[in-house]
């Protein structure tokens, strides 16, 4: 392992807040970079000139794209064996890569680190209160949302994918899709992790969208959405006993309730 480096792709756009800096020296300090491959989608704040700083950084522009264009120009820059995305609103965790390598073997596609939410208390709250939940209840989420802010990919399982454009939310549940379709695992990791900067007025802005694509795209029907909406005041109620932050309750239900609208949209625009 001495020898052995991969790209880093890292997808930015205004990225200097909330910590940029954080985000690229955590590159560095815990992954064996051959390249950071910056895949800018037009950045005006200085994001580029800072990204300039370092050794090794490649910068691809994506002028008018997404996340899905971003990502999908990233893999094709890739040259090493595996690669690393990582989003600019992250910092990894001590000793990443050498902790998402013990994961690889042969029937490995993809190593994604644990995603633990900071930033907004509001989000990292009820995240902690649906933890704490789960383990009183003796249950564990059937399975984790793929998430392509700190994940260890093989490139040569992805080299052929085309992410549709349209994916400017849920590209990374696509990209998990494709991997496990040709036999691979996507494992998720407690240990390598990141810390991710949750942005709430964000999420709660791309609420209704990404729930119009969300079924689109077959990862949720409008009924499992509906009970969602449902389910939500028991949790907020809950995590609001535990943490007592009255407006993580407003700002959840209507993520949930927005959320939902967009599915709802998705369900009614196919019955057409």
């Amino acid at each position: 392992m001495k020898d052995f480096k991969v790209d880093v792709v890292l997808l930015t756009k205004n990225s200097i807040k909330p910590c940029l800096g954080e985000c690229v020296r955590s590159i560095y300090a815990n992954v064996p970079v051959n390249r950071l491959v910056v895949v800018d989608g037009g950045s005006e704040d200085g994001t580029i000139e800072f990204m300039k700083r370092f050794p090794k950084v490649v910068v691809v522009e994506d002028l008018g794209g997404n996340r899905a264009t971003a990502r999908q120009k990233g893999i094709n820059m890739v040259e090493t064996e595996w690669f690393v995305f990582v989003d600019s609103d992250v910092i990894l965790s001590d000793n990443w890569f050498n902790e998402a390598w013990k994961n690889v073997n042969d029937h490995v596609g993809a190593i994604q680190g644990f995603d633990n939410l900071i930033g907004d208390k509001s989000v990292s709250d009820f995240a902690d209160a649906m933890a704490k939940l789960r383990k009183h209840l003796h249950k564990t989420p059937k399975e984790y949302p793929a998430f392509t802010g700190d994940v260890l990919i093989k490139t040569s399982i992805v080299k052929d994918i085309k992410i549709p454009n349209f994916l400017h939310y849920y590209e990374d549940q696509y990209t998990r899709k494709f991997i496990r379709n040709k036999g691979f695992k996507w494992v998720i990791t407690q240990n390598p992790s990141c810390y991710h900067h949750s942005k709430m007025d964000q999420m709660i802005k791309d609420a209704f969208p990404s729930g119009f694509l969300q079924y689109k795209i077959g990862h949720v029907t409008a009924l499992k959405s509906i009970m969602a909406s449902f389910t939500i005041i028991p949790k907020v109620i809950y995590a609001f006993l535990l943490k007592r932050n009255p407006s993580m309750v407003k700002i959840l239900v209507r993520f949930q309730l927005s959320h939902t609208s967009g599915v709802l949209k998705a369900w009614s625009s196919q019955k057409r």
